[in-house]
């Protein structure tokens, strides 16, 4: 099971085995979570903010509106204030609404966490030496954003044999 909130990890096992790939916490790894995809988000509007990334306008404009800010510079304060962890992870359904909608950037965004995940469950799989285990995915961003995810999970794994199931 890829548990994909504002943190995230896998944990697998083959009823004898089990093993737990990811989880380290936000500040280190979390790829394919809330808090990572919200993360990248930010930085990317803030890079295109600086003229160091082209194609997220649309996302700079979410994210000042979202975060309610005057200038880029205000989100500084926010980022380390109370909760800058939930604050951060908050902002991950504006990055999936926009790749819904085709932004350039925030797609590069969500295959970078497929990517993660897809590699993931990958590792549990060669760790548990079983490559016929089933694979769900939960958490509200994965619900929420499961029309956006999991075509390219499909895609990614598409030549190899990661057995998809509708959670």
């Amino acid at each position: 099971m890829y548990i994909a909130g504002t943190g995230s990890f896998l944990y697998a096992t083959d009823g004898e085995k089990a093993v737990k790939v990811g989880g380290w916490g936000h500040p280190l790894d979390d790829t394919g979570s809330a808090y990572r995809i919200s993360g990248d988000g930010i930085a990317y509007a803030l890079r295109y903010y600086d003229g160091r990334e082209e194609e997220c306008h649309e996302l700079f404009e979410a994210m000042m509106e979202f975060f309610k800010l005057e200038t880029p510079e205000l989100i500084i304060p926010k980022m380390y204030g109370s909760n800058p962890k939930h604050i951060i992870a908050s902002f991950a359904p504006i990055v999936v609404d926009l790749a819904r909608k085709g932004s350039a950037c925030t797609i590069r965004i969500i295959e970078f966490a497929v990517e993660e995940i897809v590699k993931t469950i990958v590792t549990a799989m060669r760790r548990l030496n079983r490559f016929d285990i089933d694979v769900a995915i939960v958490s509200s961003l994965y619900t929420s954003a499961k029309d956006v995810i999991v075509p390219r999970l499909v895609e990614k794994t598409k030549d190899t044999w990661i057995p998809w199931k509708d959670s």
